[in-house]
């Protein structure tokens, strides 16, 4: 054997760098050479080995029994040292039931380094520079497949949650937007009205002032106030006509400015946008004044002017020589003559006739768009953008018929009272399915129980529990079977000591909770961030929750003092609404069957298809 080695040509490692992988029996050679058959002289076991995590979950390594488990994070590795039989165990860290063990000495791959030939690895062998490599995917049985499996199953979950919160947000913003939209027609509606009737009533006044000082012998002082009156009655329909070209498709600035401006009253309305008004019944008769644009009003404007000019100095006119003609079959003929009235409706017909010429030559240069464009701009978003407090209104009437579900009692039935609020897609599911009758459900959104509930005044309110306490009431004394929803395998955990302590413990909680900010700067996370921490999955599944959270949330607890991590664990099981609804139930003495959130799909098939309309209130 000496002389063997002695017939090595110096170093090995002098030589081109490149692994070289032999079984760690010497049973299988990678390479064919008359020298490899010697590496059976040579008695071979490796003192290191390298676990590597190949898989996408994190892992828990129990190296010997007693020792404890250690966690190995995506993409990580860990070194240990080899005794004559080492077994090797591992289990997910999300879900311990997934196991598996290995010898490590039997099941490992030698990795030699520096090796080029058999004879570099006899060398390297020779030397004890071979290093034993396990991997999660390949060494532990069936483990690496239960682990994938387990792994494409949360990622499934995960997607088909991100799909239906997708739909969910979809639905809540379509009904919102329709409801904003709803409040902006209102608006202009009201708007076209007003002017409308503006033009009415002046139009009248116009007339009637004109008969009025005829008769009384002041035809000057009537054809001024009739003048007058005209060119109050064109401005109005020269507003009316730009509202309706602001508000019109064609011109999409103002329009964007406007959705702009909504989109700034509520962070709900970030994806508002103004309705079209070629998509609903309404748009037949709102087309007639959507449809005109700015470019559309440097024609029409002339035209309405010169039109409307016409038009209401013929009807000054008929209006004074009818008024000639009653004051003549009155006795006073000498009063009112023709040329009197030809004058009186040409002075009448001189401003309205300079307004039409000003604007047929105005809308050729850059008077339109200097002067009247903009301040017909300023009048639609004064007269058409609805205020703040409508656009609020609009989004809480929203959050009313879509969040809040009001129960829903069927006597002799199995009614829902308590509900943990982070499954939200099953709670979609659950009152889609109380809607049609197919499941009873108690629990809504009355006095202040802020302080019992929380230990404090809370923004979301408490009005919710009045409602919650009738409701319950009221299917007890139809004889429905109360049903209690608890985290998946958290059945009977997470209750309050008393009705009278939630507050209290609740309050403690959070105080608990504030402190992670502080976890998350301590040395113990950014290690765990060093070790592969960030590898793990984000993407959250039905319970809102994902792996990167989970073992986020388990290095917290483990950071935490004993007495408060206990505290935590203990609490674990039942929503914070939850844990006060349960405490009442026992308080009052009324039966109810625990259930998991997972019972949900078998006891009731109806109610697993999800339409998004409705969501726990914040617990």
């Amino acid at each position: 054997m000496l002389a063997l080695c002695e017939s090595c040509p110096g170093d090995p490692t002098d030589g081109p760098q490149e692994e070289f992988h032999v079984d760690i029996l010497g049973e299988k050679i990678a390479q064919e050479s008359p020298a490899a058959h010697a590496l059976e002289l040579f008695p071979y076991e490796p003192k290191t080995c390298t676990l590597c995590n190949d898989l996408e979950s994190a892992v828990e390594v129990q190296l010997a029994q007693g020792r404890g488990w250690q966690v190995i994070y995506p993409k990580a590795e860990l070194d240990f040292g080899l005794p004559e039989s080492l077994p090797v165990s591992v289990r997910l860290r999300d879900d311990p039931c997934v196991y598996g063990w290995c010898n490590a000495v039997k099941a490992g791959h030698c990795s030699i380094r520096h090796a080029e030939t058999a004879l570099d690895a006899l060398w390297a062998r020779w030397k004890r520079e071979c290093v034993a490599q396990l991997k999660l995917s390949r060494d532990f049985e069936d483990f690496g497949a239960e682990a994938e499996k387990h792994f494409r199953k949360e990622e499934e979950a995960a997607a088909q949650e991100a799909r239906l919160q997708k739909i969910r947000q979809w639905q809540i913003s379509k009904q919102m937007n329709a409801e904003v939209n709803r409040v902006a027609l209102r608006r202009q509606a009201c708007a076209y009205f007003w002017i409308s009737l503006f033009v009415v009533v002046v139009l009248g006044a116009m007339i009637f002032c004109t008969v009025k000082f005829l008769l009384m012998e002041n035809e000057w002082l009537g054809a001024g106030l009739s003048t007058s009156f005209m060119v109050l009655w064109l401005c109005a329909w020269l507003a009316l006509v730009g509202i309706c070209a602001a508000s019109g498709e064609a011109d999409r600035h103002q329009t964007a400015e406007m959705e702009s401006a909504i989109q700034a009253t509520q962070p709900e309305l970030r994806s508002f946008r103004l309705r079209d008004p070629n998509a609903a019944a309404l748009d037949g008769l709102l087309d007639l004044f959507t449809k005109p644009s700015w470019h559309h009003c440097k024609i029409l404007i002339p035209l309405l002017l010169t039109c409307c000019t016409g038009l209401v100095g013929f009807g000054c006119a008929i209006a004074m020589t009818v008024a000639a003609l009653w004051t003549g079959a009155s006795g006073k003929k000498d009063e009112v003559s023709p040329e009197k009235i030809y004058w009186l409706s040409a002075f009448i017909l001189v401003i309205p006739t300079l307004m039409a010429v000003c604007a047929y030559f105005g809308s050729e240069g850059d008077l339109f768009e200097t002067l009247v464009q903009p301040c017909g701009k300023n009048l639609t978003a004064f007269l058409l953008q609805p205020p703040k407090r409508s656009v609020d209104a609009a989004v809480y009437t929203t959050h009313q018929h879509t969040i809040v579900f009001e129960g829903n009692v069927i006597p002799n039935r199995e009614t829902v009272c308590s509900w943990p609020g982070k499954y939200a897609s099953a709670w979609d599911a659950l009152v889609e399915g109380s809607r049609q009758n197919d499941i009873s459900a108690a629990d809504l959104h009355g006095d202040c129980w802020c302080i019992p509930l929380y230990g404090e005044k809370k923004p979301w309110g408490c009005r919710w529990w009045s409602k919650w306490i009738a409701n319950i009431e009221l299917a007890v004394k139809k004889g429905a079977i109360l049903d209690v929803y608890f985290f998946n395998g958290k059945k009977g955990k997470g209750k309050v000591k008393d009705f009278l302590t939630a507050g209290q413990e609740h309050m403690r909680r959070e105080a608990i909770f504030a402190r992670k900010a502080d976890f998350e700067k301590s040395m113990d996370y950014q290690q765990a961030l060093d070790s592969g921490l960030g590898h793990l999955s984000k993407n959250q599944g039905p319970d809102s929750s994902s792996p990167f959270a989970r073992e986020v949330h388990r290095l917290f607890l483990a950071w935490l003092p004993e007495e408060d991590r206990q505290f935590l664990e203990a609490a674990e099981g039942l929503g914070n609404s939850q844990k006060a609804e349960v405490a009442w139930l026992e308080r009052k003495g009324y039966c109810y069957v625990e259930k998991e959130v997972s019972e949900l799909r078998s006891s009731s098939p109806k109610a697993t298809d999800p339409i998004g309309q409705a969501i726990e209130p914040i617990p």
